[in-house]
């Protein structure tokens, strides 16, 4: 609610004169009971308080005025100030803490700017003050849901004013402001003001060219009145932003994203309550910290029914090699690596208890010096440090089965929910999560670790193993096996989207899946029969099942599987072969009889509804590719292609985008009906992606398609030329976007 004047009780340091005294008279205006502080000058402070009662004697004979001595910049006599003001008046709503002190320097001259005991003085007053004067009110300001003001200086935004010590000062006390002001929300509001030049009796013997000067560097050409400023403190400690209607909150707040919302909803109890917390998908994974933050949302009256998306982290953290030839040669490494390094730094990491694979998997090993960090950057032993409780949690999370049954009391209590993610690539690339999880979101500043690999990956050493008959390997994927046995069992849920992830770390599902009947081959169809089931993401591992020449996929289980989606709208496959400039890595160009047979996997036909198709790193026959694109329904609205490679070494992606254009029907739609194409490629010029950055393009594509835009591939059948639309983006840095 918006903060009363009348019968409230406000506390102004420094009150006596120019601001200060501005502001008193203001309050008791208003309506407010004032106290006023002053340090020594009791004249000075007789007179203001004469002032004050004047007026209130004017106005509301009952309200008190009073004024009590305390120097400010000392803690025993900040907390006596307040303890009389309450003693006095029986209660404290606000503070305004306006004390403050300098002695004039020459900015510019460094030797006039090192007087220890100046330094000492600025500190104590304009930083320690009002930290300790909001200290000892805390309590008060709780109960009355009131405000804390200072007063800061524009010399702490600018280098600027009467000396360093003083600029310095105010700038920490700027930081003071945003840190009480998280810690103290949302029960107290606190702010600053930061004024630049005032006209008060502190000018008063400026030099007359000074003041002009700093009136002609201000846009309205006019000095600051002290009354413009004390009109900034009663709006900072009245808040008007209630009187705004909640519709309007709502707006604002759609077009805001979360982490603005957050930082909002932390300035002030008012905008905590006009913009509620909202967030639409909850993280839980073998970790303490992220089930207890999904246990308390799936609690709450409120947040429970918001989430929409549960994500099921499966970035199980790395334990050490499981091979026995890894640990051979985990072994052999450490061996060599510890007689080359100094003894007492290989010693101090034996006696911490860390192991050599966790150094040889983080980002600085074998760093000489000449790394470079994109920010703090952890040693060895506190990541280390770090990291081993977090595995013994893990370890107690996995024998207790604490995540699935915690994903199970989500399931009957998120009443919105329709997606279910599982991902092994929730931690990204090192320092650039896919998720802030609230585990993430805890890691200390440069937390330098082994990235999670738990489920394998492409050119990963244990691929051969790869069958889905082994136990042992088919565990990895324990994420998909219980929340999919979850979804069946629980079939009172309103699931209708499932994304199975790992493409963006080279990974995914494992394809053997689709080369016989399994138990979890029969919870995944039945998730996608499901009736009104619209959307599924699969990315699939396929190891060097090319070799063999493609079993999961010429099974046919997986056309079986995807086919009872008789609803589907958005259809996304994707798998991890190594395709570079339309090529399959692995393979010779000119090898027949490796091309996926597209109707093994899809029946367009089965999916009159589908919006959506998206395929990923397939090698393909050319008019078996082109001829699947035509026989899409007309409600197609998007396709995309990544790495898509063709059996044929003769044809390429300008014969792929020409056919689009003369052979399918599609420039001949509606405007408002045409599949926008996307096409994610390799660069004429070889640009380097690095670990998730990619390459596409699309509004070129879309322009020779249906207008008149040449073709991007012109002469160059796989790659796109530098100016032709190719854009660079990074999976893990969504602000990242280069064209080329």
């Amino acid at each position: 609610m918006t903060f009363t004047f009348s019968d409230s009780v406000v506390l102004v340091t420094a009150g006596t004169s120019g601001l200060g005294l501005s502001v008193a008279t203001k309050l008791v205006q208003l309506g407010a009971n004032v106290v006023i502080n002053y340090a020594s000058n009791k004249d000075r402070a007789d007179n203001a308080l004469s002032h004050l009662q004047d007026i209130s004697s004017k106005q509301d004979p009952s309200l008190k005025c009073i004024a009590i001595q305390a120097d400010v910049t000392k803690k025993s006599e900040i907390e006596r100030l307040v303890s009389e003001t309450v003693v006095a008046m029986g209660r404290l709503d606000a503070v305004v803490s306006n004390a403050g002190w300098t002695k004039f320097a020459n900015f510019h001259d460094l030797d006039d700017n090192v007087d220890e005991d100046v330094w000492d003085k600025c500190y104590a007053a304009n930083v320690k003050s009002h930290l300790f004067l909001c200290h000892a009110s805390r309590k008060y300001l709780e109960d009355a849901k009131g405000a804390f003001v200072m007063t800061s200086s524009v010399a702490g935004v600018k280098p600027s004013g009467s000396s360093i010590a003083y600029s310095v000062t105010k700038a920490a006390q700027i930081h003071l402001a945003k840190s009480l002001a998280m810690v103290m929300a949302p029960s107290i509001r606190v702010n600053a003001v930061s004024p630049g030049f005032m006209e008060t009796n502190w000018i008063a013997d400026f030099p007359e060219s000074k003041v002009n000067e700093a009136r002609d560097k201000t846009l309205l050409k006019r000095i600051t009145q002290v009354e413009d400023v004390a009109d900034q403190i009663i709006l900072l400690i009245k808040s008007h932003l209630p009187l705004l209607p909640q519709e309007l909150y709502n707006a604002i707040s759609k077009l805001l994203e979360i982490n603005d919302i957050k930082n909002l909803r932390v300035t002030c109890s008012t905008l905590a309550r006009a913009l509620p917390l909202h967030f639409d998908r909850v993280f839980i994974s073998a970790n303490s910290l992220n089930i207890q933050v999904f246990n308390a949302i799936a609690n709450h009256e409120v947040f429970r029914h918001q989430v929409t998306e549960i994500i099921w982290d499966d970035a199980r953290l790395f334990t050490g090699p499981e091979l026995k030839c890894e640990r051979h040669e985990n072994e052999q490494e450490e061996e060599r690596q510890d007689d080359v390094e100094d003894g007492s730094d290989a010693e101090d990491l034996a006696g911490n208890g860390c192991p050599f694979w966790f150094r040889t998997g983080r980002y600085d090993y074998e760093d000489t010096g000449t790394y470079e960090y994109p920010g703090p950057h952890l040693g060895i032993k506190e990541s280390w440090a770090y990291y081993k409780p977090l595995l013994d949690d893990q370890n107690r999370v996995l024998a207790s089965n604490a995540d699935t049954e915690a994903f199970k009391y989500g399931l009957t209590r998120f009443t919105s929910l329709k997606r279910v993610t599982i991902t092994p690539s929730t931690h990204g690339r090192l320092w650039h999560p896919l998720y802030r999880t609230p585990m993430i979101r805890a890691f200390p500043p440069g937390l330098d670790y082994p990235t999670p690999q738990a489920w394998p990956f492409y050119d990963d050493k244990k691929t051969s193993m790869c069958s889905h008959g082994f136990p042992a390997y088919r565990a990895k994927w324990r994420g998909f096996r219980l929340v999919t046995r979850a979804l069946v069992e629980h079939e009172s849920h309103g699931i209708t989207e499932l994304i199975i992830g790992g493409d963006e770390v080279q990974s995914g599902l494992n394809c053997r899946i689709f080369d016989e009947w399994s138990p979890e081959y029969g919870d995944l169809v039945s998730i996608l029969k499901r009736p009104g089931f619209r959307y599924l993401d699969l990315h699939l591992f396929t190891g060097f099942i090319e070799d063999d020449h493609w079993p999961s996929y010429r099974s046919g289980l997986s056309r079986d599987a995807i086919s009872q989606s008789k609803d589907l709208e958005s259809l996304s496959i994707r798998a991890t072969m190594d395709v570079s400039e339309g090529v399959i890595q692995g393979l010779a160009p000119d090898m027949k009889g490796y091309a996926i047979s597209l109707r093994n996997i899809f029946s367009p036909e089965s999916w009159p509804r589908l919006q959506h198709f998206s395929i990923s790193r397939v090698l393909v026959d050319f008019d078996e590719f082109v001829d699947l694109l035509a026989n899409m329904p007309p409600s197609l609205r998007f396709v995309e292609m990544v790495h898509v490679a063709f059996e044929s070494p003769e044809q390429g992606y300008d014969d792929l985008v020409r056919a689009m254009r003369d052979v399918l029907d599609w420039r001949l739609r509606p405007i408002e009906e045409r599949p926008k194409v996307k096409m994610v490629v390799s660069t004429w010029d070889n640009h380097e992606s690095g670990y998730g950055r990619y390459i596409e393009i699309d509004q070129a594509v879309d322009s020779y398609i249906y207008g008149t835009g040449m073709n991007p591939f012109e002469d160059d059948k796989y790659w796109v030329r530098s100016g032709r639309g190719a854009v660079q983006r990074d999976l893990f840095d969504l602000d990242f976007n280069v064209a080329l």
